[in-house]
């Protein structure tokens, strides 16, 4: 018999980021960062973390400043580590519970071989039995 292997499906996630300025208040990039999450769900993401930043402006080079900047790229990369480890568990898991399985298909097969031995030695003594 074939064993299907079930599998999620990984689904695209997405960090947003926004400013809080003189011009657009919390609220209200709040509100744009509901939209967002709006329109990354629509295009099949899903939304794992919001930072915004007080700034006077963006950065033209990094949009946030450098500190957060930093934040948003350890964040990430705390994320990516969690991924592999759990992956990494997963396959230990999958090998583990076909090591299992081996196991138990082995000892089948040995309690069938002794029966089948049993069950020949019996039959054999019944003949010779019969044969008298």
């Amino acid at each position: 018999m074939k064993e299907f292997i079930q599998s999620e499906a990984k689904s695209e996630t997405a960090v947003l980021v926004a400013l809080i300025t003189k011009t657009q208040d919390e609220r209200k990039t709040d509100e744009y960062l509901d939209e967002l999450e709006f329109l990354a769900e629509t295009a099949g993401a899903v939304t794992v973390k919001r930072f915004t930043q007080r700034l006077d402006g963006p950065s033209s080079v990094t949009y946030v400043g450098k500190g957060k900047l930093e934040e948003i790229r350890a964040y990430i990369e705390a994320e990516e580590e969690a991924e592999r480890l759990r992956k990494e568990v997963e396959e230990k898991e999958a090998a583990e519970k076909q090591r299992r399985k081996e196991e138990a298909a082995r000892k089948k097969n040995a309690v069938r071989n002794r029966l089948r031995a049993v069950g020949n030695f019996f039959s054999k003594l019944v003949s010779e039995k019969d044969e008298e």
